[in-house]
């Protein structure tokens, strides 16, 4: 899977890969930390097979869980 950050103006940031088989206990952190540089309006899930989700954010959230 991946994420990436979304902002209003349709810019996207650089995807963040969450794999399985790598990093301590073969897999990634369930936990990602995406940095941005002004607010954005979604994250974009790629899942494997390419389905691609969007989840809005609010204003001042920062914690989400997208179902890993």
């Amino acid at each position: 899977s991946s994420l990436r950050l979304v902002y209003p103006d349709g810019s996207k940031g650089p995807k963040r890969w969450v794999l399985t088989a790598s990093g301590y206990w073969s897999q990634n952190s369930k936990s990602q930390v995406l940095g941005y540089h002004d607010w954005p309006d979604q994250i974009e899930v790629m899942w494997p097979g390419g389905t691609i989700q969007y989840v809005s954010l609010e204003w001042g959230v920062y914690d989400y869980e997208i179902g890993f």
